[in-house]
């Protein structure tokens, strides 16, 4: 399954707070920030989405959508994204997000209208991984992965939450 992990290291001298809190926290951020940002309109990158094609653009935009590309038509997908496995060790975590392994419903775009076809979608990992690597004449719009702005999210609200410790992380 498609996923991306948050990968902390303990750096200097050991932390005051005790890793587990730092890691539980974490799990609970990092998910949201993916999903705020996934919301917007941003990739992992924090930069735009490549379009959608202009038939999909026009069938969204005529059923009263906004032709913005954020992934969330049913909204299954990007808010399904949790933290799946949270692995604590003496040298710091591991923390696995990925989306949900349920499905949502099929939606197409008839006559400007958004219509449940009755069927239902990929899992979400699945079109997950579909709409993060591309697939055919869908472009890939990474989006599984904390952006820089992400990152400096997470680190402010762990500033905040008291949480001051070297840490090197990457996603």
């Amino acid at each position: 399954d498609p996923g991306m992990s948050v990968v902390v290291t303990r750096s200097g001298d050991p932390p005051r707070v005790p890793l587990e809190r730092i890691a539980k926290l974490v799990a609970t951020l990092a998910p949201s920030l993916i999903r705020d940002r996934t919301g917007e309109g941003l990739d992992v990158k924090d930069k735009r989405f490549k379009p959608y094609s202009r038939g999909y653009m026009l069938a969204k935009t005529a059923a009263g959508r906004n032709a913005g590309v954020n992934l969330t038509v049913t909204n299954g997908l990007v808010g399904s994204v949790a933290a799946v496995s949270v692995v604590v060790t003496e040298q710091g975590f591991t923390i696995v997000i990925a989306p949900g392994a349920g499905t949502s419903a099929a939606v197409r775009f008839v006559g400007g209208v958004a219509k449940n076809t009755g069927e239902r979608s990929p899992t979400h990992s699945v079109l997950g991984a579909i709409h993060h690597y591309g697939r055919g004449r869908m472009p890939a719009r990474p989006w599984l992965a904390l952006s820089p702005k992400d990152m400096e999210s997470l680190m402010r609200q762990l500033l905040d939450a008291g949480i001051a410790i070297p840490l090197r992380g990457r996603s």
